[in-house]
């Protein structure tokens, strides 16, 4: 994902919680940022925001890609 910041602030909006904090697993000049959210209905994602390309070994497993979810938009109270 591009904002994992945006994504983190828009699960949370939409009623989702953050799980922990954000991690970066990268380097200083190839940050690899990654944090857990639990969404509205409980289900726990793992958010990754990769920079200048893909990690590591990441073509070892094609089944990996980025997955889009939807969430519901929750009417401001």
């Amino acid at each position: 994902m591009e904002d994992i910041s945006d994504a983190l602030s828009k699960i949370i909006q939409a009623g989702g919680t953050q799980i922990g904090q954000v991690t970066d697993f990268g380097t200083p000049d190839k940050p690899y940022l990654i944090t857990y959210a639990r969404d509205p209905e409980g289900n726990i994602l793992e958010l990754e925001q990769i920079s200048r390309g893909v990690p590591p070994g990441i073509d070892d497993y094609p089944e990996k890609r980025e997955i889009t979810v939807d969430l519901p938009v929750v009417p401001s109270q």
